[in-house]
C-alpha cells in the first residue's frame, strides 16, 4: 500500500516537472519570438 501511493505521488511529481518545463520553453520560445519580432519590425 505504501508503495503503490510513493509511486503515483512519484508520478505526479514527474507529471508536474514536465509541465512546468513544457510551460518553461513555451515562454521562452514566445520571448524569443518577441525579441525577433520588435528587432525585424522595430516596435
Amino acid at each position: 500500500m505504501m508503495l503503490k501511493k510513493l509511486k503515483s505521488n512519484q508520478s505526479k511529481i514527474i507529471i508536474w516537472l514536465d509541465f512546468i518545463f513544457q510551460k518553461k520553453k513555451m515562454f521562452e520560445l514566445q520571448n524569443k519570438t518577441n525579441i525577433i519580432y520588435k528587432y525585424n519590425y522595430g516596435i
